[in-house]
């Protein structure tokens, strides 16, 4: 452990590396990254950047390899996981066997990402979960259809607009918001970083892609005990360590009802990291090392959306950001209608305020988006 945490060179792999290699920057980590979009803040927090898309979306399991070789070949960096892997935990196997993780083992990654053995898991710890089948449902309105191994609810769909394929359950449909609570764990106990309000979009025929999150939800005190209950739970079951996440939902009969579990650090942790003094990735490698250091409470109330291209858009200059956006595509990279864009953020010293402030950013954003003239220059200090 305490050779873990001594190295100060640090190598992420994520679909998206950007939050986790500023983080890196401000604790003062060597950080080498790998991840599907190479935009310019990573490119700008990081020592070394490497992208591996593939064609199809995602990253691709060769070039990931490939990329770890190239900016580590003597294998001296501890490698961290993010987001983007888990539809690949045969990967995340190979690369444990190569390397030394600082992050939850590949055998947990499988454990939890996989639903027969996810929801036995809660199952044997007595946390609910929605009602969930493996056959096709004789209501399907009232159901979701639900791959395993996938995350930002891509793997979501509607039963009547697809077929169950391998590995995948169907899960009945909820109303009203999810959200999700991310906490340091050592093993044994857990601190609570914060509880999210997520936010959806649908986009083609997944109607609950990821888009974004704010440190705030409208839930009583009460049900987020609950919830740190069944996160402690699963913490002393499973020795999770490091940053880690639960997504869950609230019946107003049932109480919260556990969605999903990450065992990685999740985008939600852009929402935090200025709070802690040396980022939450120092904070993250000290926990997988069985320290819980201590991260002060904001007062502030944060949002952050990505916002998706609403067509294809080719970047050949370089443009002047508002201070505000984040994920910005380097110059000539071009961004397919659809996907995502750049991140939008906002602060304030109220829910109403964060909200506000967010949706006008949205606005400008988009509304410069379809005015390509303006594109090259534009910059407002909103």
């Amino acid at each position: 452990p305490d050779r873990l945490e001594k190295t100060s060179t640090t190598l992420v792999i994520a679909a998206s590396a950007r939050v986790l290699a500023e983080s890196g920057r401000k604790g003062n980590l060597a950080l080498l990254a790998i991840d599907q979009y190479g935009d310019e803040d990573t490119r700008m927090a990081s020592h070394a950047l490497r992208c591996a898309a593939s064609p199809e979306g995602g990253l691709d399991r060769n070039e990931v390899l490939e990329a770890i070789e190239i900016l580590d070949p003597k294998r001296e960096a501890q490698v961290l996981l993010g987001g983007g892997l888990d539809s690949h935990p045969g990967l995340i196997e190979v690369i444990g066997e190569q390397r030394r993780l600082v992050v939850n083992s590949p055998q947990r990654f499988r454990q939890l990402k996989d639903p027969v053995s996810c929801f036995k898991l809660l199952d044997d710890l007595d946390i609910p979960y929605p009602e969930i089948c493996w056959e096709y449902p004789r209501d399907p309105k009232c159901w979701l259809l639900k791959t395993g191994c996938s995350e930002g609810g891509k793997g979501v769909r509607s039963p009547a607009h697809d077929q169950a394929a391998t590995g995948d359950y169907y899960q009945r449909r909820l109303a009203g918001s999810p959200y999700s609570v991310l906490f340091l764990a050592n093993g044994d106990d857990l601190k609570i970083i914060g509880f999210n309000t997520l936010q959806t979009i649908a986009v083609g025929e997944t109607p609950y892609l990821f888009a974004g999150a704010m440190n705030f939800t409208d839930l009583r005190t009460d049900a987020l005990r609950t919830v740190t209950a069944f996160a402690l739970k699963l913490v002393r079951k499973t020795g999770l360590v490091g940053l880690n996440s639960m997504d869950f939902m609230f019946d107003s009969v049932s109480g919260p009802l556990v969605l999903d579990i990450n065992p990685r650090p999740s985008a939600t942790m852009a929402l935090y990291d200025r709070d802690a003094p040396l980022g939450l990735l120092r904070a993250h490698i000290q926990a997988v090392c069985g320290h819980l250091p201590s991260i002060a409470a904001t007062n502030q109330y944060r949002a952050f959306h990505v916002v998706l291209a609403d067509r294809q858009i080719a970047l050949s200059k370089r443009l002047t950001w508002p201070s505000w956006c984040h994920d910005r595509p380097s110059v000539g990279s071009s961004v397919m209608a659809g996907t995502p864009f750049c991140t939008v953020e906002a602060e304030a010293s109220s829910p109403k305020g964060a909200l506000q402030l967010l949706r006008r950013r949205i606005g400008l954003l988009k509304g410069l988006m379809s005015t390509p003239k303006q594109y090259p220059s534009f910059s407002y200090p909103v």
